[in-house]
């Protein structure tokens, strides 16, 4: 499973990849238009959710949903 850390900071995607780095996480960074995305991977669903709130809480992040498309 994956999950995707999303920021306009980019002294923050560096900070992140690299507390993600100790953590033994496997990320990716990508960019487009100004924003950054860091996909952390190879996961299974628990760990996954206690490395998002490990970041969130580190960093002091606030959690988003996607926006839902509403049904025709």
């Amino acid at each position: 499973m994956t999950s995707t850390i999303k920021t306009s900071n980019d002294k923050l995607v560096t900070k992140i990849k690299n507390f993600l780095k100790r953590q033994k996480s496997f990320c990716v960074t990508t960019c487009t238009n100004g924003i950054y995305a860091i996909t952390i991977l190879d996961t299974d669903d628990l760990e996954l959710f206690y490395q998002v709130e490990r970041v969130i809480r580190h960093f002091n992040l606030t959690k988003q949903q996607e926006p839902k498309a509403l049904a025709a």
